[in-house]
């Protein structure tokens, strides 16, 4: 920025000549811009250089970029940041603002070095995080103040021609280094915008003085555009009055009066900024303020924006404290309960308190409250004026702490027959070292409680007996307590030698028995007649203690099946068995066994061929049986005699077979009386084919030998079958003691 002597702001009018005409239309210079990147949050603190902008524009202090009392940057070696090279520089026996070394925006509150070493140290050390605004008062002041920032602002050095500017290029660069623009690397101004010089955006907002851009004429009869200042005194602030600002020419610095070369026929102030529109959103531009009929006496605004304030209420913008609430004894200090703040310039309040607290030993003297009455006033500059305001502020104090006290412990108690007699008032001593925050007098009264419950159930022996105690104080904030004698019966029932049994609490007990068994549910295994079972008695009292008494452990021993004398005939009688009749145990008759247990029977037979001739042959039958422990040693004896055909078919070649030995150890042997091809298979009584084999019978050799060693006791089937399908069926009984 280049830095030149002061220029007098109020010099004479230019010539035509040396004014940037603006013939393009007037309506260029109020376009907005929507930024898409941009979110819709303004700036929320009230300190940041561009709060503000949604318009609110208090006539009497408008803060930052609408502030009427001024300041500087504090950038006094103008490198654009503030450091301990601006806190040195500050240091000086001179006046920084006008000692022509340092830049004109830099006095940070009204030409005083050592308030700026303070103010830029308080900075630098993070005690405040902008640099604090000017406190101009009166228009003198602020004249001066914008006199001094146009005499360096190099916006009126640059020349139309060249440059190719217009009116509202110098109105707008204008515009940027004296009010600033919020987020301007997205704003209209930004760069690539279509002006010929692009603005330059780097010193945006460095004087901070709140300028306007002004559409009016120049003569002869000219759409032109410069700026102005509103100025007002404090008991002056009509926003709308004419005579309260300053126009001037950004290309000349020089004011400009209704009737002057760059101020004719009407003036139309506007403000920029970002704003939402209920149309557009959030957009960047320029919004009509005011306009003014210059032709009009006297002059007056018209098309007032909604949102200018044009009267003066200083008040407004004072912040009360709260009401609060303090628990006893409380702090009803200003210190602490807060005071007025935010106050405008000359602003003084005061205040008186009037409180309900008594002192009579009773709750209002520690719970109560106290009224204080804030009274305000604004007193004017000019003596004229002072407005007055109040404002009554509630502090209330209470006592909602109970007492403190200290109480005995609780008590386990294992019941017996005449523990009542000890549940009294004595068994536990009243409450000590009682305290309360008030310090007045405490009161505590006591209450037996007992849970028992008479009847025979758990509840007689098993209880809470208790003190219930109430300690209050006179607001009666309770503490309330109890201290409890847990009486219990955890004493299991015993049984004496005769089987009897009894309980300490002498209440009923309650016995039963459980039996712990080996048996096998499976009726086909042998465990489910021969195992061991154990008895166990369990005494039980009300509350559901108990014992158990385990008796001496019991065993079962399976007893083998008995034979049904004489069945299917008495001991070694004959059965006999009549020609072509079946002599098997099915058609001639089976022994009966009973279990004495009622289990499964099983039985079997064997015969032995003891004799043959050419009509008959005898048979010695046995017949046995089992249980699924063990055989019965009840054995069945008795012949069988079966006739025999007269003579032999052709192809009866399974005609007089003989097998023997039956019963065998695993080596037998069948006899053939006939020749031919047969075929044995042989199974086991589950139906499973163990062996098949064919063979041919020879005249030479009618005799097979079979050998079932590797086969399991019991009894095996035989099939055989000849030639021409007939067959026959024989079974064996392998016995290992054979």
């Amino acid at each position: 920025m280049k830095y030149r002597l002061y220029k007098n702001l109020h010099g004479t009018r230019l010539s035509l000549i040396a004014i940037a005409f603006c013939f393009i239309p007037i309506f260029m210079f109020g376009q907005t811009t929507k930024n898409p990147r941009e979110t819709t949050d303004l700036p929320s603190d009230p300190q940041h250089p561009m709060y503000g902008l949604n318009l609110y524009i208090p006539a009497w202090d408008e803060d930052y970029e609408t502030n009427l009392n001024w300041y500087g940057s504090g950038d006094i070696d103008g490198n654009d940041t503030i450091n301990m090279a601006d806190y040195t520089s500050t240091v000086t026996s001179t006046d920084p603002f006008n000692d022509g070394n340092h830049r004109g925006d830099t006095d940070l509150d009204g030409d005083v070095d050592a308030a700026d070493k303070a103010i830029i140290m308080n900075y630098i050390n993070g005690g405040i995080t902008h640099i604090n605004k000017w406190e101009l008062e009166s228009e003198t002041e602020k004249t001066n103040h914008l006199e001094n920032a146009l005499a360096i602002d190099p916006t009126s050095e640059i020349a139309a021609g060249s440059s190719g500017w217009l009116c509202g290029n110098y109105s707008n660069q204008t515009f940027i280094n004296f009010n600033g623009v919020y987020d301007i690397n997205n704003s209209i101004f930004a760069n690539g915008n279509g002006t010929n010089l692009q603005y330059d955006l780097a010193h945006n907002g460095i004087f901070r003085i709140p300028i306007r851009k002004v559409n009016t004429k120049i003569l002869p009869d000219i759409g032109h555009i410069i700026n102005n200042v509103y100025l007002g005194d404090p008991n002056n602030q009509d926003a709308t009055e004419f005579g309260n600002k300053i126009y001037f020419e950004p290309q000349s610095d020089v004011t400009q009066e209704p009737g002057d070369y760059s101020l004719n026929d009407y003036a139309e102030e506007k403000w920029y900024g970002y704003y939402e529109d209920e149309n557009w959103g959030w957009q960047h531009g320029w919004r009509s303020l005011i306009q003014y009929d210059l032709d009009a006496t006297p002059i007056v605004g018209s098309n007032i924006h909604p949102d200018l304030v044009t009267s003066w209420t200083p008040f407004d913008q004072v912040t009360y404290p709260n009401d609060s609430l303090h628990e006893f004894p409380g702090d009803t200090s200003v210190a602490v309960n807060g005071e007025p703040g935010n106050l405008y310039t000359g602003t003084v309040y005061s205040h008186s308190d009037v409180s309900t607290q008594t002192n009579d030993t009773t709750c209002t003297d520690v719970t109560y409250n106290v009224t204080r009455s804030w009274e305000g006033v604004a007193g004017a500059y000019d003596g004229s004026n002072t407005p007055l305001a109040d404002h009554d502020q509630i502090i209330d104090v209470e006592d909602t702490t109970p007492p403190t006290a200290d109480f005995e412990s609780n008590i386990d108690l294992e019941y017996y027959v005449g523990i009542e007699s000890t549940l009294n008032s004595s068994l536990f001593g009243p409450p000590t070292n009682i305290q309360d925050n008030s310090a007045l007098p405490v009161d505590s009264t006591m209450v037996e409680n007992n849970g028992q419950v008479m009847g025979g159930s758990c509840d007689q022996v098993n209880f809470v007996y208790s003190h219930e105690w109430d300690v209050n104080d006179v607001c009666d904030n309770n503490l309330p307590h109890s201290i409890e004698a847990y009486v219990s019966d955890n004493t299991a029932p015993v049984r004496d030698g005769d089987g009897n049994w009894t309980d300490n609490s002498g209440l009923e007990v309650l016995v039963t028995t459980d039996t712990v068994s080996t048996q096998n549910p499976d009726q086909e295994s042998c465990e489910h007649y021969t195992y061991n079972y154990t008895v166990t008695e369990t005494g039980t009292d009300v509350c559901g203690n108990f014992t158990d008494f385990e008796h001496e452990p019991q065993q079962v021993i399976n007893v083998a099946p008995y034979r049904v004398p004489d069945t299917p005939v008495p001991d070694n009688d004959t059965i006999y068995v009549p020609l072509g009749g079946d002599k098997h145990p099915d058609s001639t008759g089976w022994a009966e066994w009973i279990d004495p247990e009622g289990g499964p029977v099983t039985k079997d037979y064997s015969d032995q061929l003891i004799e043959e001739d050419q009509i008959h042959r005898l048979y010695h039958r046995t017949q046995f049986a089992e249980d699924p422990c063990q055989s019965s040693t009840d054995t069945a004896y008795h012949y069988v005699y079966e006739h025999k055909p007269d003579g032999f078919g052709g192809n009866q070649t399974l005609t007089n077979l003989i097998v023997f030995p039956n019963p065998t150890n695993g080596e037998f042997s069948l006899h053939f009386n006939k020749t031919g091809q047969v075929k044995i298979d042989i199974y086991n009584l589950n139906g499973q084919l163990l062996k098949e084999t064919v063979y041919e019978i020879h005249q030479q050799n009618r005799i097979i030998k079979m050998n079932i060693s590797n086969q399991t006791e019991g009894i095996y089937i035989l099939r055989i079958q000849g030639e021409n399908g007939v067959a026959a069926t024989v079974k064996i009984l392998k016995s290992d003691s054979k």
